[in-house]
């Protein structure tokens, strides 16, 4: 939940980048994730999710669009186990409907946290493409479904204005002895 601000930053017409930086400015140091009112929704630009230190996590897209791309990075100390057994610390999984829309991986994560957020890819004036995160209508809101499973709605960065159903993913996260 937004803190005791109750501003509805979607009525004013500022991407979701300023309207947080707008929200920063107003809020107290050191006061957690920052929150905002984006007209019925509550809307941030990453999730933190508290999970066991060892398990098993399986992220599901339900819903995308190819163009542009848009991915889903999860973020833990220890990382995921790749098939091929390489541990990676950032998991970025692209939507792509050419292939299966379930991947499944274990984790480690020692500080018993999971970092989630969106990442687009951004066509840049120069006609060069990157992917870029917390910019201009990047953001999501997230649909709990129980203590280890949610569902985000992302909007894209580039998008003309946000769309949280661009990519809709479910992640959900089962103990590991």
């Amino acid at each position: 939940m937004p803190d005791d601000d109750q501003t509805d930053y979607a009525a004013l017409g500022l991407s979701i980048q300023r309207a947080m930086v707008r929200a920063a400015e107003k809020r107290r140091p050191n006061s957690g994730p920052i929150r905002i009112r984006w007209g019925d929704k509550v809307i941030c630009t990453g999730d933190t999710v508290s999970v066991p230190e060892r398990g098993h996590l399986i992220l599901e897209f339900l819903k995308g669009l190819d163009s542009p791309r848009h991915a889903v990075d999860l973020k833990m100390t220890g990382g995921c186990v790749l098939k091929n057994g390489t541990v990676i610390p950032v998991l970025r999984t692209w939507f792509d409907s050419q292939y299966e829309p379930v991947v499944e991986y274990d984790y480690t994560a020692r500080d018993r946290v999971i970092h989630v957020w969106n990442t687009s890819e951004v066509r840049l004036t120069n006609g060069s493409v990157r992917a870029e995160y917390w910019t201009g209508n990047a953001g999501m809101w997230i649909e709990p479904i129980s203590t280890f499973e949610r569902i985000y709605h992302f909007s894209h960065a580039d998008s003309q204005a946000p769309d949280f159903e661009s990519l809709v993913v479910k992640l959900s996260i089962f103990a590991r002895e």
